[in-house]
C-alpha cells in the first residue's frame, strides 16, 4: 500500500478487516455457488446414470455421431455437456452481467470525457489485433500450412505404428516380421526428417520468433504514445491513465463479445443435455406391463429381425426370419447350434428382450412378450455370452454379480463347480481345495495334506512350520516365535514374520526347494502382507466394490483373487468360469442361455466337469438350458432337442439320433460327416 500521508494505526488495521472481511464474503459467495452447482451436476448424472441403465442399447449412439468413440470419450462428451449447461446458470450469466454492467459504468465515464481522449488511442489497439491476426494466419496458411500437416501425419503415423506393435508383439516375432517393421519406421523418420530440415521449417521459426517478441508492436505503441502526447499536450503519467481506462473498456467490450460468441456452445450443450433426459426408460413401460414369476412355456412364431443399416439407402435384409415355431419347455435341455452369422446370438438377445423383434409373435405362458416387463423377463432368464464382462474386484465380487445377497458359502460352492484353482494357478494340478469329486472344499478347513507334504519334502520346512504358515495366510496376523525352522538360530525367527523368516529358511537350500516355497507363497497371495511396511503407492488401493460386500467373508486365496477391468490379468477360459459361477449363485432365474459361453475351455473340461455340474444343477432347479455352441461332439448326446439354423432360419429341429436318422443336410455339414 503506497500513500503519500503520514502513517496511521487506524488505518491500517481498518484495511486489514476490510481485507478479511471482502476475503470472507467473496469465499463464502463462491462456496455457495459451488455447493448449487455441484448438487446439480451430481443430480443431473445420476439421472443420465439412470437413463444409461434403464434405456435401449445403442440410446446413447447420437453422441458418437460419425466418430466410433469409445466409453472414455463418450463419458468425457457427456461430463462437459452437463458441466457447462450447469455453468452457464452458475457462472457465465451472473458474469455476463456482471460485465455488462462495469462496460455501461466504466464506459459512460470515458464519454463524459471523450474531449480529452484522442481517436489514435482507441484505433491503436484494434489495428494491432487486426495485424495479429492477418499475420497468424500468413503465417499458418503460407508457411506452416505443409509442416503442419506432415508432422501430424507422420508423428501419429509412428505412434501407431508403436501400439500396434506393443499389442502384436507375438505375432510380429513369430512370423519374423521384425525387419520389415523397422523398414516402415525408417521410412517415416526419412519423411519426418526431411520435413524437419526443410527451408520452410526455417522460415516458419524466424517469422515465429520475431512475432513473439512483438517488435512490430512494441514500435506502434512507441509512435502512438508519442503523437498523442504531442497532440494533446500531456505528460507520459496522464497518457498511461488514459490508456488504462481505455483498454479496460476494450476488455470489458471484448468479454461480452466472448459471451456472445459461447452462448452458441453453450446452446448446443444444453441440447445434448435435454436429448440425454429425455430419452425414454422402460422403468414407466415396465410399471404398467405384467410381472410373470415362474416359467411354462416359451414359444416363437415367425419371428424376424434386421439390423439398422445407417450407411444405406437401401431396406435392411433380416438377420432372423425363423419362418416356423419354437417351443422351448421348462426342466429341458436345448442346442442352438449353426454356422457363424446364423442369428444365433441375435435370437438370444430377443429373448432377453435386448432386441424387439420387428415381425412375429413371442409368448411366455401364453402372454404375449410385449405386454411383459423386461425386469420380469430377465429375473426368469440368465444370460452369459462369450466375451462376458469382468469388472475391477475381486473374483468373489465378479460371482456375486449374478446375485449380490448370495452368501460366502453359495460364493465358494459356485466357484468350486468350475474349479477356479486349476485355472488361476496352473502351478497346482493337484488344487487342495477339491476333493475327488471336484467339490470345493471350505477354506477355512485345516490345512491340505497335499500342500504340507509339498512343503515338507523340499526338506526346508517341517510339519508344524508349515502348519504355522499357511495359517497365517488364512487369518493374516503375523507369526511370531511359534514357527522353529530347521538349522534356523532362534535369532534369526525371533520378531521376524512369516515371509522374512521363509527368506531366512531359503538361504543355503537348493535351487528346486526355493522354488518350491515361493511357488506356494505366491500361490497363498502372501506376497504383500508384510504388516511392518506400508505402501504409499494408489494402485494398492482397493477400489470400490462393484457389489455390497458380504458380511460372512472368509479368507480364500482364490476368490480374494483380484482381475482387473476386461480381465486383463486372467485367461480367456477363467474369465468364462467366473461367468458360468454366477449362474450358480442365481437361482431364481428358470430359463439359462448360454452363449458360446465354454468357447475357450478345452473339451475334457466341458464334458467331464461342466456339463454333469451344469446339468446337475439344472434339475435340481428345475432349469431349461439352451446352449450355443460349436462344439457338437461334447453335447450332441446331452441334449434333449437340437434347433439347427442357417441364415437367420430353422432348417432342422430333432434330436441328434433323429436328425442323424433323416440325414438332415444342414447339421451334417455342421458335424462334418457325409451325407
Amino acid at each position: 500500500m503506497s500513500t503519500n500521508g503520514q502513517y496511521s494505526h487506524s488505518i491500517v488495521v481498518k484495511y486489514v478487516l476490510l481485507t478479511i472481511y471482502y476475503a470472507v464474503l467473496d469465499n463464502l459467495n463462491t462456496h455457495l455457488i459451488k455447493l448449487v452447482s455441484v448438487e446439480n451436476q451430481l443430480l443431473i448424472r445420476r439421472m443420465v446414470m439412470e437413463k444409461l441403465l434403464y434405456s435401449e442399447i445403442g440410446a446413447f449412439d447420437f453422441l458418437r455421431k460419425k466418430n466410433n468413440i469409445g466409453p472414455l470419450e463418450l463419458e468425457f462428451k457427456i461430463s462437459s455437456s452437463i458441466n457447462t449447461t450447469i455453468s452457464f446458470f452458475t457462472y457465465t450469466i451472473p458474469d455476463f452481467f456482471a460485465t455488462l454492467y462495469a462496460f455501461v459504468v466504466e464506459g459512460s465515464d470515458l464519454f463524459r470525457s471523450r474531449r480529452k481522449i484522442d481517436p489514435l488511442i482507441i484505433l491503436h489497439p484494434i489495428l494491432i489485433a487486426i495485424y495479429q491476426k492477418v499475420s497468424q494466419r500468413l503465417r499458418v496458411h503460407l508457411v506452416e500450412a505443409n509442416e503442419i500437416k506432415f508432422r501430424d501425419t507422420y508423428q501419429v503415423a509412428m505412434s501407431k505404428m508403436v501400439t500396434n506393435t506393443l499389442e502384436g508383439l507375438s505375432d510380429i516375432q513369430v512370423n519374423n516380421l521384425q525387419e520389415t517393421q523397422l523398414s516402415l519406421f525408417d521410412n517415416l523418420i526419412e519423411k519426418e526428417l526431411e520435413n524437419t530440415q526443410s527451408f520452410s521449417t526455417l522460415v516458419s521459426r524466424v517469422w515465429r520468433s520475431i512475432h513473439n517478441r512483438s517488435v512490430f508492436e512494441f514500435a506502434a505503441e512507441v509512435w502512438v504514445a508519442h503523437k498523442v502526447m504531442l497532440r494533446q499536450g500531456i505528460n507520459n503519467e496522464e497518457y498511461r491513465t488514459m490508456l488504462l481506462e481505455i483498454n479496460r473498456v476494450i476488455r470489458l467490450g471484448k468479454r461480452i463479445w466472448n459471451s456472445f460468441a459461447s452462448f452458441k456452445n453453450i446452446y448446443k450443450h444444453q441440447k445434448k443435455v435435454k436429448e440425454l433426459l429425455n430419452i425414454p426408460t422402460f422403468i414407466e413401460e415396465d410399471g404398467n406391463l405384467k410381472s410373470v414369476y415362474k416359467f411354462e412355456e416359451l414359444k416363437l412364431r415367425n419371428v424376424k429381425y434386421a439390423y439398422e443399416n445407417k450407411f444405406s439407402l437401401l431396406p435392411p435384409l433380416p438377420v432372423l426370419d425363423l419362418q416356423g415355431e419354437m417351443t422351448i419347455l421348462p426342466g429341458k435341455r436345448y442346442a442352438l447350434v449353426g454356422q457363424n452369422r446364423a442369428g444365433k446370438s441375435t435370437l438370444n438377445h430377443i429373448l432377453c428382450k435386448i432386441y424387439t423383434p420387428d415381425d412375429g409373435e413371442i409368448l411366455l405362458n401364453g402372454i404375449p412378450y410385449n405386454e411383459i416387463s423386461r425386469s420380469s423377463i430377465r429375473r426368469l432368464i440368465s444370460y452369459v455370452s462369450q466375451r462376458p464382462f469382468i469388472f475391477h474386484g475381486t473374483v468373489r465380487d465378479n460371482i456375486r454379480v449374478g446375485n449380490p445377497t448370495a452368501t460366502e458359502e453359495q460364493t465358494a460352492s459356485a466357484a468350486g463347480v468350475f474349479a477356479f484353482a486349476e485355472d488361476a494357478n496352473s502351478q497346482l494340478p493337484d488344487s487342495p481345495y477339491y476333493g475327488n469329486d471336484d467339490e470345493m472344499k471350505p477354506f477355512g478347513d485345516p490345512i491340505s495334506p497335499a500342500i504340507k507334504s509339498t512343503l515338507t519334502k523340499s526338506g526346508c520346512i517341517d510339519n508344524n512350520t508349515c502348519e504355522a504358515i499357511l495359517n497365517q495366510s488364512q487369518q493374516q496376523v503375523t507369526l511370531r516365535r511359534t514357527v522353529n525352522f530347521q538349522n534356523t538360530p532362534e535369532s534369526l525367527v525371533q520378531g521376524r514374520d512369516v515371509k522374512s523368516n521363509i527368506d531366512a529358511c531359503l538361504k543355503g537350500e537348493d535351487l528346486e526347494s526355493s522354488k518350491l516355497v515361493q511357488r506356494v507363497w505366491s500361490v497363498l497371495n502372501l506376497a504383500s502382507m508384510d504388516d511392518d511396511e506400508e505402501s504409499d503407492d494408489e494402485s494398492n488401493v482397493n477400489p470400490a466394490p462393484i457389489v455390497p460386500q458380504s458380511m460372512d467373508i472368509t479368507n480364500n486365496p482364490v476368490l480374494d483373487q483380484t482381475v482387473e477391468l476386461g480381465g486383463k490379468n486372467i485367461s480367456g477360459g477363467f474369465a468364462q468360469s467366473i461367468a458360468l459361477a454366477r449362474i450358480f449363485v442365481r437361482t431364481e432365474a428358470k430359463i439359462v442361455i448360454l452363449d458360446e459361453s465354454m468357447s475357450q475351455m478345452d473339451a475334457f473340461k466341458k464334458r467331464e466337469i461342466i456339463f454333469p455340474k451344469l446339468f446337475q444343477f439344472a434339475t435340481a432347479n428345475n432349469i431349461t438350458l439352451i446352449i450355443v455352441s460349436h462344439d457338437l461332439i461334447s453335447m450332441q448326446n446331452m441334449v434333449d432337442h437340437i434347433f439347427v439354423l442357417d441364415h437367420g432360419k430353422i432348417v432342422h429341429q430333432g434330436s441328434h439320433k433323429e436328425l442323424v436318422k433323416e440325414k438332415a443336410p444342414v447339421y451334417m455339414k455342421l458335424l462334418g460327416s457325409p451325407l
